[in-house]
């Protein structure tokens, strides 16, 4: 498998995982407090 690259799998899991654990942590979501509308068209 030449074209998996294991070092950016590693990299991609260390950036993901404080969205992981807020997310564990955080269930129910969270609320919009800004209430940004082009933040969240962008999103």
């Amino acid at each position: 498998m030449n074209w998996f690259n294991y070092f950016g799998l590693i990299i991609v899991i260390i950036i993901m995982l404080p969205n992981i654990v807020f997310a564990i942590k955080h269930k129910e979501g969270f609320e919009n407090v800004y209430k940004n509308k082009i933040a969240e068209i962008c999103e």
